[in-house]
C-alpha cells in the first residue's frame, strides 16, 4: 500500500482500520510517496531491537537453536582383529567459532574389547583393534563450555547426545 500517509492516521487494511505507526522512504520514485509498515512487522522489528540492546542475546540464540549438535550420524562396522579408528565430529549449530570452545566427551554403553576412546577438541575418536565379534550399542555425550571465548558465545543449550551402534564383523 503506497500514497501520501501520515502517523496516526487510520487506513483500512483487509477491512480492519490500522492506525498508521511508521512508514518507510518509498524509493521507487521520487514523488514523495510513502509506504506503510504494518502494526505487526513494526512491532515485531522493536521487540528484537530491544531484546538485540538489552544484552538479551540468548533469547535470539534460542530462536536459531544454537549449541553442540552432532555432525558424525553413523559410525563405520569394524572388522574383527583389524586395527579400527573412527572419528565423531561436534559442531556448534549456527556459530563460526566452533574450535574456540572447549568439549567434554562422555560414553555410555559397550565398546568391544580392545576398542578405546579418546577426545581431541571437538572430535571423539575409536581406535583399537577389536578382538570380539558381536553388536555393541553406546551413546555419546557431550557438554560445551563456552567461558574461553572472550566474549559472550550466545548458546542456548550447552548439552547433546546421540547413539550408535556397531558390529564387530568377523575376518
Amino acid at each position: 500500500m503506497s500514497g501520501r500517509y501520515r502517523v496516526g492516521q487510520c487506513v483500512q487494511v483487509q477491512g480492519v482500520c490500522e492506525q498508521l505507526s511508521g512508514y518507510n522512504r518509498n524509493n521507487a520514485g521520487l514523488n514523495g510517496e510513502w509506504q506503510m509498515i504494518g502494526k505487526l512487522k513494526l512491532r515485531v522489528v522493536l521487540v528484537l531491537a530491544v531484546l538485540a540492546g538489552s544484552g538479551c542475546e540468548s533469547a535470539i540464540d534460542c530462536l536459531d537453536n544454537d549449541g553442540p549438535v552432532f555432525i558424525t550420524t553413523e559410525v563405520s562396522n569394524p572388522v574383527l582383529n583389524q586395527v579400527y579408528t573412527e572419528t565423531i565430529t561436534v559442531e556448534i549449530n549456527n556459530e563460526p567459532r566452533d574450535d574456540n570452545f572447549q568439549y567434554e566427551f562422555g560414553i555410555t554403553g559397550n565398546l568391544p574389547a580392545g576398542v578405546s576412546s579418546s577426545s581431541v577438541g571437538r572430535r571423539y575418536i575409536f581406535n583399537g583393534t577389536p578382538t570380539e565379534e558381536g553388536t555393541f550399542q553406546f551413546t555419546v555425550y557431550v557438554t560445551v563450555d563456552d567461558s574461553v571465548i572472550p566474549s559472550e558465545s550466545g548458546l542456548c543449550f550447552y548439552n547433546a547426545s546421540r547413539s550408535y551402534e556397531i558390529t564387530v564383523q568377523p575376518l
